[in-house]
């Protein structure tokens, strides 16, 4: 409740700031995972640190441009409802969590410089310092925590994620965007219209349709009670 509210009240982002960047990065590894079962190349992943990014795929033209960008836009719904349902039984929770580790790992060979002339080393390389934190702190709820602790944890990031389709739901019907270099680049839903015509908003709001769907799939086992087992 408390983490919900964060987002809703005056300096709510500034203090929710870490949580935009786990979502950033649920949506660019949407994009590169997308990109590879397609049949793609994933090269690239950048994180800024205005909570931004982009990954740099490879990919044939036409239709599969268009999916690689729902990708990314339904890439939070997707891991939240994971660790909702995953989240219940310690074991699947914690297989989880050494999972998303290995995958976080594994994407600080792909990480890239968010700018390669920026004055300081946390400006260039500020993205794999959030993919090492991200991973290590899997790691240790896999490897380390509590039982409690670490269905905890993964349910809360579920419950982030889930709260970033509602509160960056804004970017599903932004036609371009301005990046921190100050080039103008067209936004996932444009590049959609573009690969299968009608416009930006209705793919906006096919992507935000899908993210909803998506989490009440995740959510509804997590909030049925637990089945007992019936007295002898």
């Amino acid at each position: 409740m408390v983490s919900a509210v964060i987002w809703f009240v005056p300096g709510g982002r500034t203090i929710g700031y870490p949580l935009m960047l786990l979502s950033t990065v649920a949506h660019e590894v949407g994009h590169g995972l997308t990109a590879v079962i397609l049949g793609g190349r994933f090269e690239q992943i950048v994180i800024d640190r205005g909570a931004g990014g982009f990954a740099r795929y490879r990919i044939e033209p036409g239709w599969r441009i268009a999916v690689v960008a729902a990708g990314g836009l339904i890439g939070p719904a997707i891991v939240a409802a994971l660790g909702f349902r995953l989240g219940r039984n310690v074991h699947t929770a914690r297989i989880l969590a050494f999972a998303g580790a290995l995958l976080l790992a594994g994407l600080l060979l792909f990480v890239g410089a968010t700018d390669p002339d920026a004055p300081t080393a946390l400006d260039r390389w500020f993205g794999a310092m959030v993919l090492s934190v991200l991973a290590f702190a899997l790691g240790a709820l896999a490897l380390r925590a509590t039982d409690v602790w670490c269905q905890f944890g993964i349910v809360f990031v579920a419950v982030q994620l889930a709260l970033s389709v509602f509160v960056r739901a804004d970017y599903l019907f932004t036609r371009s965007f301005r990046a921190p270099n100050g080039a103008e680049l067209l936004s996932d839903t444009q590049m959609m219209a573009q690969q299968l015509l009608l416009p930006y908003w209705f793919w906006g709001l096919v992507c935000g349709g899908s993210s909803l769907v998506i989490l009440v799939i995740g959510v509804r086992p997590f909030l049925m009670p637990s089945p007992r087992a019936d007295a002898s």
